[in-house]
This record gives C-alpha cells, structure tokens and sequence, in this order.
C-alpha cells in the first residue's frame, strides 16, 4: 500500500483496538513498517508502564527508528502508541515527513467492559478511561477520530487504510 502519507500515528488508551487492527493492516502495506513504542519499552532490564522516562525514551527511539526507515525508503511506517496529548505534541514537534494521526477512542462503558473481560486492575481501568477521554475529545490538525465502538479490527484496519490513502 502506498500513499501520500509517510507516517502514521496510531493512538488511544490501552483496550481500544490499536494492535488488532495494525496487525490486520499490517499484510496490506507494500513496503511499510510498524513500530510499537511498548516494545521499546519492553527492552529495559526493568520495563515499568508507569514510569514516565522510560515511555519518553521508548518514543525518541520509536521516532529514530521511524526517520531511519524513511532514509532507507521504507513508507508508510505506522507507530502505536497512547500518544496522549503532550507527548503527542512533543513527538509531532519539527517532524521531517508527511504525517497524519489516527485517534482511536470507544464508548467509556464498552471499554470498561473490555478491560474488565481482560482482567484489567481497577487503576489500569481509570487510567485508560482518563486517557480515552481525552483522546475522544483533544484534537490535533492532522488527527482523525475513529470511534471503534463495536467495531471489529478489520473495520477499524479499513478506517486506518483510508485515512492513509487519502489526498492531502
């Protein structure tokens, strides 16, 4: 698949359907890559999801990767993150390349039901309710919402293909 985006951001709170529906995209991108921040995360000794500069330094390394696969004329490169607000900023900030943001959020209920179904601690609840929220409502100039309420990833992955497909 090809386009004229050279990065896209995925984002939303834990739950929302960001992994499912890259890995339906992912077969469908010609000579694009995927990066998601958590394996950089996942590479310290001691990965912890809340702490703050672990996550800060697993997106510069997820940027760097990104740029890298540009140089070497990999496009799209898709990375999944939360991307809540300020570090969505902060990440976006002086970017070399065309790019665009695609915001996953899903209703509150259905997304308490879904974590609670994956045995989510009450904390990972609020806290993913807290940045759905957000995301459902914060906006950024290149971003699309993409409610994926009862959407399935295969739905969710068409949304995504489109949004990437779609003429300045």
């Amino acid at each position: 698949m090809t386009g004229p985006v050279d990065l896209l951001l995925v984002r939303g709170a834990t739950g929302v359907g960001k992994r499912d529906a890259v890995r339906v995209l992912r077969p469908q991108l010609s000579n694009g890559a995927v990066i998601d921040v958590e394996m950089f995360r996942d590479m310290f000794a001691r990965p912890s999801p809340t702490d703050r500069q672990q996550h800060l330094i697993a997106m510069h390394v997820a940027r760097a990767a990104a740029m890298r696969f540009f140089h070497q004329q990999v496009r799209p490169v898709i990375i999944i993150d939360t991307f809540t607000s300020g570090k969505l900023t902060g990440f976006a900030a002086d970017l070399s390349c065309t790019y665009r943001i695609a915001s996953l959020f899903m209703e509150p209920n259905a997304l308490r039901e879904r974590l609670l179904q994956r045995g989510a601690s009450t904390r990972d609840i609020e806290s993913a309710t807290m940045i759905n929220a957000e995301i459902a409502v914060r906006r950024h100039e290149r971003d699309k919402p993409i409610d994926t309420t009862g959407r399935d990833p295969e739905a969710i992955a068409a949304s995504l293909r489109r949004w990437l497909r779609a003429p300045e």
